[in-house]
């Protein structure tokens, strides 16, 4: 009879036991955050700071992919632990992870175009909208220039073969991420400066990669001779060649030239500038001919001609083998030149500016076609004899 006592109080502790630790796991589950379909495990994280009268769900909806979802918009309050969504404050730092964040990079712009200039076999028309994956070619005259949404640009010069890799900009973010791939050819860049640990502005040739944060340079991959070039104009550009046999940083004033197989050689300094006239230039004769000062290490010269000071508009551009200028046949204004020397190693040296104005004589008339002579009268008629 004590027995059922004794079973009861079993019972209650097992009851209570059951109570304790039962519900642990189902809790414990249920605590972990499930992530929504559009968003990635969370990758490293960005601060944001919160601006007067930020909210968690304006925030998710200006920055996440699909930060219009409200699983999407829980998901950043729950990556923040915040206790009430509802109450943040300005100044409070809100950890979004990058991979959440939405792609901000916009269109690429063709700004500029000059001559023969296709992608996939079609010409290209300045103000057309640009992706990844689409490819350029210009012909001996062609130039094309491309600017990204941060104002950085690049142009791409005669004879040249280049796609877009990639490009990528977090709303957050002040530079674009962008890849390009240069097959053969030369390339100017002037890329918007970019933090230490922020975006990167690569060119990529099959023998090395170019990679800046914020700099002016030239590349200019050769395909006949397997090998590839870079010269920097401002800033510092890493250089490496794409079999990671070595890598070099490239200053300011300095080149580097990769050969296929092989790690890049150290930095050159580059040619200065040579020696042109100063000031404004007029030039009332034909033809154009011009000469500058020769300049040592130099095996040959780039010229470029523009109408505008910042050659966004290159209209015609020659490869002289003496220091003699010979312009093409141009209509009477103002132009803008741009001569650098070239090494030994093909490195491109400093350029050198200069304006010149035509005002040229009118061509001298072409000679009068000359009258055909007349035909010779035909001979008279013998009389016929008289019969």
């Amino acid at each position: 009879m004590q027995a059922a006592p004794m079973q009861t109080v079993f019972l209650r502790v097992v009851f209570a036991c059951l109570l304790a630790f039962g519900p642990a796991a189902p809790s414990i589950a249920q605590s972990a955050p499930r992530l929504p379909s559009v968003l990635p495990s969370p990758s490293a994280d960005i601060d944001y700071t919160a601006k007067p009268r930020d909210t968690m769900i304006g925030i998710a909806r200006r920055y996440l992919i699909e930060g219009q979802l409200l699983e999407v918009q829980r998901a950043l309050w729950e990556h923040n632990k915040l206790k009430d969504k509802d109450q943040i404050t300005p100044g409070q730092i809100i950890r979004i992870p990058e991979n959440w964040m939405k792609d901000d990079a916009n269109s690429i712009q063709l700004a500029h175009v000059e001559g023969d200039v296709q992608s996939k076999g079609q010409p290209l028309r300045p103000g057309a909208k640009l992706a990844p994956g689409d490819d350029f070619k210009t012909g001996r005259d062609g130039y094309v220039t491309i600017k990204l949404s941060d104002g950085s640009t690049l142009m791409l010069q005669p004879g040249s073969d280049m796609s877009i890799a990639g490009v990528k900009k977090s709303p957050l973010a002040p530079a674009a991420d962008a890849q390009f791939t240069l097959k053969n050819g030369r390339v100017e860049a002037t890329v918007a400066k970019r933090s230490v640990t922020g975006a990167r502005f690569e060119v990529r040739t099959p023998i090395a990669v170019a990679a800046v944060r914020g700099t002016k340079f030239r590349v200019v991959a050769d395909d006949e001779k397997r090998t590839a070039t870079s010269e920097v104009v401002e800033g510092t550009v890493e250089v490496n060649d794409t079999g990671n046999l070595g890598s070099v940083s490239v200053l300011a004033g300095f080149g580097t030239r990769v050969a296929e197989g092989q790690a890049p050689i150290a930095p050159r300094a580059l040619l200065p500038g040579p020696r042109l006239w100063t000031g404004l230039r007029l030039w009332v004769r034909r033809p154009v001919r011009l000469n500058f000062t020769r300049l040592a290490g130099a095996v040959s010269y780039r010229l470029l001609v523009a109408r505008r000071a910042d050659f966004a508009d290159v209209i015609s551009e020659t490869l002289l083998t003496t220091n003699e200028i010979v312009l093409p046949d141009l209509p009477n204004g103002p132009y803008f030149l741009k001569v650098r020397g070239i090494d030994d190693l093909g490195l491109e040296g400093r350029d050198t500016l200069a304006d010149l104005v035509l005002s040229l004589d009118a061509p001298a008339a072409p000679a009068p076609a000359a009258s055909p002579a007349p035909a010779p009268a035909p001979a008279a008629a013998e009389p016929a004899p008289a019969k």
